[in-house]
């Protein structure tokens, strides 16, 4: 039986009165007329805006009380369709759990299947706004009723550690357990987490499964170190702080130490990337006084076996002598005190010495410390998956650029993670950049304007790094520490194949082939340099045949870029001067044609997912979408290798069961992102997947910085 296919007239007349609607420079990508489409076909009122998901996996204990049985609900699937078994208070599988929980409303089915086949008892209920306990009435189909609570069992997804103080003599030191320090995880959705340590300094706080930062504080005390970031996927320990003790005053000229003696000097830079993205613009990317701003603020601090001091010893007068290297000048002096600052006029290795005066006698001297002062010099280039595409509101429209961006993300990671060094983010990416956007071509951006922009490598490079002379007449090059890129999709043109698959749905009855064995042929636009894919009605040559030509082609177009990021030698020349090229990072990209089970979708029938619609595509559709994911991070694999770059790839594992038609996705929906005025963001990574993509880089780029995953110790220098 044939289906009358939709007529494109009445779509296209729709869609002009929608683009007028969002306003004449709102750029809406044809893929998404099949959105358009199902909106005018279909009532979904209900779904304009995302319920909160509500995740009732684990284990309930319930009733013995209101006419049910005690039993055990072991829910193992808890969010929207609800799976698990019930178990009895010995632990004996006596039925399968089927429901649902939507928001705060819950309903609980279980059938028996044990001692009393057949037997279905129904509990309906409604969640507490803590969440951790249900109450409501429950029927049987056995003609029993009555009324029910569950309570959720402790968590065990917990942080626990201890807090120590460091306590030292003239015999040494001990470390004992610390009472009353308020130890705060940060990081979740319902707001911090707080315990407060035990007599013997231990603690344990209860949170949720993802990434937390863990601090203690006492009474303006320093600990060491000053907070920890964890991620939680079951109980993390062990996450151990350390202070010294108070203080303890003493005579001039007194012999003993005093309890935890200064014995080293450490720094910190102010952060700088929270300022950053207020000053981004399309063309500029960051004002160059920014990236040059002509001298360094340095904190400075005394330090006891790792932890910083807060105070000196009464009686004690430290004072500050700083060496530095050559070229470079202090600005202004460290005054006297446990803690102090200067400002310097160039980053780079200061040799500082902190000398201790007692009564008029020198009475310690900690010399020649080196003090690096590092501020790292970042660059994000590339794409929509670099520029943080899917995630409106942005911060440049132009190129759909953003702070959910896995690059901006990386970047404060280091920011954040490491206090003796700071981070100017120079960020470029562009969403709809193809790989001769970065070091070739100008481009009028996503939402086009004029005059077009730079090259993005010239654009950071020339303007940004190495153009100006200094009044003294020195040329005030940087040169950029790590290179962050997502690049290639779009020389497969990534859109228009998207397109050329919706308007292929369109003309298609249920038994014409899928879009990439239908007919299409590919181009290039001689201004722009962009790849144009289109429909060819009766063509012989297949959309399949047509990627497959381009992604043959693609490991070959990455070579320029080498020339272009090592660069150095003249302001023209436009280069980062990348003379290590393993602080080039290129980046995979995600998975997104999978559901809940990893598997390729499956959309030939009209189905909402959550807040969103989903194509009109069969599975072998979705499959040949998801094996050509696999292909491009091939080819971009290879074209990385051979210009020497490092590859961080984001394993497909990561998104097979949080592709786009999952309940749980990490990729952008269609129906949200366009009514936000982002209509080329669905099919993008969504913050979740932003972060789980940053998680990765962030790993790579340690490495490299630090010698370790975590940015944790001093900078290089």
């Amino acid at each position: 039986m044939h289906h009358t296919p939709l007529a494109p007239a009445g779509l296209r007349q729709w869609f002009r009165a929608l683009r007028r609607t969002l306003g004449q420079r709102t750029r809406i990508a044809r893929p998404l007329v099949l959105l358009f489409a199902l909106l005018a076909s279909a009532t979904f009122a209900a779904d304009l805006r995302a319920a909160e998901v509500t995740d009732l996996t684990g284990t309930w204990a319930c009733c013995g009380a209101g006419g049910a049985a005690a039993q055990n609900f072991v829910i193992t699937s808890g969010k929207g369709s609800l799976a698990g078994e019930g178990q009895l208070p010995g632990g004996q599988v006596f039925s399968t759990i089927t429901g649902s929980v939507a928001g705060d409303a819950v309903t609980i089915v279980t059938t028996y299947n044990g001692f009393s086949p057949g037997y279905v008892a129904t509990f309906v209920g409604t969640l507490s706004p803590d969440k951790k306990t249900i109450t409501g009435t429950w029927t049987s189909n056995r003609g029993q009723s009555g009324t029910w609570t569950a309570t959720g069992a402790a968590s065990d997804l917990k942080i626990s550690g201890t807090v120590r103080q460091l306590e030292c003599s003239g015999t040494g030191c001990a470390k004992r357990g610390l009472g009353g320090v308020l130890v705060r995880a940060t990081g979740g959705p319902d707001g911090p987490k707080d315990a407060t340590t035990a007599s013997n300094g231990s603690y344990s706080i209860e949170v949720d499964k993802g990434t937390w930062k863990v601090t203690p504080t006492l009474d303006g005390r320093r600990f060491s170190p000053l907070s920890k970031s964890v991620n939680v996927t079951s109980e993390v320990k062990g996450v151990d702080f350390e202070t010294c003790a108070r203080q303890k005053t003493q005579n001039a000229g007194a012999k003993t130490p005093v309890v935890c003696d200064p014995d080293d000097i450490d720094w910190t830079m102010p952060p700088r990337i929270q300022n950053q993205p207020s000053s981004w613009s399309a063309a500029a990317i960051l004002p160059y006084d920014f990236v040059h701003p002509g001298q360094w603020k340095v904190d400075l601090q005394l330090s006891s076996k790792g932890s910083r001091l807060a105070k000196c010893p009464k009686g004690d007068r430290w004072s500050w002598t700083v060496t530095a290297p050559k070229g470079a000048k202090v600005l202004r002096k460290p005054a006297d005190g446990c803690t102090s600052s200067m400002v310097v006029s160039e980053l780079g290795t200061y040799k500082v010495t902190a000398t201790n005066t007692r009564g008029g006698d020198v009475v310690d001297r900690l010399k020649d410390r080196k003090v690096i002062v590092k501020d790292w010099l970042i660059a994000g280039i590339g794409d929509s998956n670099g520029s943080g595409e899917g995630n409106p509101e942005f911060e440049v429209n132009r190129c759909n650029r953003g702070t959910a961006s896995y690059q901006y993300q990386t970047a404060k990671f280091v920011e954040d993670t490491d206090e003796r060094s700071s981070v100017t983010f120079l960020f470029a990416s562009c969403s709809g950049a193809s790989i001769t956007h970065l070091y070739q071509r100008g481009y009028a951006g996503v939402r086009p304007e004029t005059p077009e922009l730079d090259p993005q490598i010239p654009a950071i490079a020339g303007k940004l790094v190495r153009q100006r002379a200094s009044a003294a007449g020195k040329q005030t090059d940087r040169d950029v520490d790590v290179a962050l890129i997502s690049i290639g999709v779009n020389d497969l043109g990534f859109g228009p194949v998207l397109e050329t698959c919706v308007f292929a749905g369109f003309r298609a009855t249920f038994d014409s082939p899928g879009c990439e064995d239908q007919g299409a042929s590919s181009s290039k636009n001689a201004l722009t340099g962009q790849t144009r894919v289109v429909h060819v009605d009766g063509g012989q040559t297949t959309l399949r045949q047509v990627v497959k030509v381009l992604q043959d082609q693609l490991p070959a177009k990455y070579p320029p870029l080498q020339a272009a990021l090592r660069a150095k030698q003249r302001p023209q020349d436009g280069g980062f001067g990348m003379t290590d090229m393993k602080r080039v990072f290129f980046t995979t990209y995600p998975d997104f044609a999978s559901g809940s089970d990893g598997l390729p979708c499956d959309t030939a029938t009209l189905q909402p997912f959550g807040e969103s619609f989903v194509p009109v595509w069969r599975r072998p559709t979705w499959a040949w979408l998801q094996e050509q994911s696999g292909v491009l991070n091939a080819n971009v694999a290879k074209g990385a290798a051979s210009i020497g770059a490092q590859v961080v790839n984001i394993p497909a594992t990561e998104f097979h069961a949080r592709g786009y038609c999952a309940k749980d996705s990490y990729i952008a929906p269609l129906l949200a992102t366009t009514l936000a005025g982002d209509a080329g963001g669905p099919f993008h990574p969504n913050r979740n997947g932003h972060l789980v993509a940053s998680k990765y880089n962030r790993g790579a780029v340690c490495t490299k910085l630090y010698g370790n995953p975590n940015c944790d110790g001093k900078p290089k220098a």
